[in-house]
């Protein structure tokens, strides 16, 4: 199964380590994968040009398998290194990773955090943190996310609450206490995406669902471990006229530049070939949205919008979004320049990469 332009997770051969294939039939042998018919693998970028990749040997039941890959293709193991066991069947989801300098933290997304510690690992693949993050109650891990400073957020789910704990380059606890917060949509949730808000702190988006379609909410946590605003900030809702977020595809988040946050995401409700637009919403750090739910068009076509990648321009600040347009056959690869004040940089449709 491909995974990227020169790596495969696949049960073939390996070429020699060190060697960067120069034959596209021949790509480098990154590790194997069994009985997957998805492979969700993780794939990180490290500082110092290094690729890490992370994933589920298995669908049902194997192994959590790490690998890195440096930039003269040499990697941390033949057959990516064994760092957990993975007794589940039927959860294949992406493993949580945060890369730190030159190292990673990384785990199985919705593990538990009392059975399954989470781990730093150096390039060479040694443990750093003794002992590992744990806890002493059923807490299911939900996503990691790197800090400026070289801490680590460990964000998990218990029932109706989420979890945050900052953990430091050595593994100790850098708040006094465990953040945690009650979400309003029951126990149901997945938190899809931590940004920074250039203060030390950041903003926590989740979604959860309701009848085929999704809730999405914020919370903006500070760099002292507190909560910055009284109650949770829904960035959609469900009742008409919004029509929440898709449960097809996913919402992407990134950092505006000043402090807030930018998102994107496909309205709910679409059913056989009906349209399904893409939005664009920005969060301050008052919790205040800069523009009236449901957001800004991304295009006008009015078309299926689904797949988003977002990313923002360090120098202008201006969002960069590609997604895929249309109906089965009828798909084509299209992409938007917008400012954070809303404005289509691009054309009401923004431009056609790849039809």
């Amino acid at each position: 199964t491909s995974l990227a332009l020169a790596f495969v997770l696949s049960g073939g051969s390996q070429i020699a380590m060190g060697d960067w294939p120069t034959e596209p039939a021949s790509p480098l042998f990154v590790g194997p994968i069994n009985n997957a018919f998805d492979e969700r693998a993780g794939i990180r970028s490290g500082a110092d040009g290094s690729i890490w990749f992370a994933w589920q040997e298995a669908y049902c039941q194997g192994d959590l398998l790490l690998q890195r890959v440096g930039i003269d293709a040499e990697l941390l193991a033949p057959m990516g290194l064994t760092i957990q066991d993975d007794p589940t069947c039927g959860f294949h989801l992406e493993p949580a990773m945060a890369v730190i300098g030159e190292s990673i933290v990384v785990s199985r997304t919705r593990s538990s955090l009392l059975d399954t510690p989470v781990q730093r690992y150096s390039q060479q693949g040694s443990a750093l943190w003794t002992p590992a993050f744990s806890v002493d109650e059923v807490l299911v891990l939900e996503t990691l996310a790197a800090m400026d400073n070289g801490d680590t957020l460990i964000i998990s789910q218990g029932w109706d609450t989420i979890y945050v704990d900052r953990i430091d380059p050595q593994g100790e606890q850098v708040w006094a206490e465990q953040l945690s917060f009650p979400v309003p949509g029951g126990a149901n949730f997945d938190v899809v995406r931590f940004v920074p808000d250039d203060v030390g702190g950041g903003y926590l988006f989740w979604e959860d669902p309701a009848t085929y379609i999704r809730h999405m909410h914020a919370m903006r946590i500070t760099s002292d471990g507190q909560t910055a605003w009284a109650s949770t900030v829904p960035i959609v809702d469900v009742q008409l006229p919004q029509r929440g977020t898709s449960r097809h595809t996913h919402s992407e988040m990134v950092s505006d530049g000043h402090g807030g946050a930018i998102i994107v995401y496909t309205e709910g409700f679409e059913q056989g070939t009906s349209p399904a637009a893409m939005y664009m919403q920005r969060i301050m750090p008052d919790g205040a949205l800069a523009f009236p739910m449901p957001g800004i068009h991304v295009s006008t076509d009015f078309d299926r919008q689904f797949h988003v990648d977002l990313e923002r321009d360090p120098v202008s600040n201006d969002v960069l979004i590609t997604w895929l347009n249309g109906f089965f056959d009828g798909v084509e690869v299209r992409a938007q320049r917008m400012t954070i004040t809303g404005d289509r940089l691009w054309g009401d449709e923004g431009v056609e990469i790849r039809p």
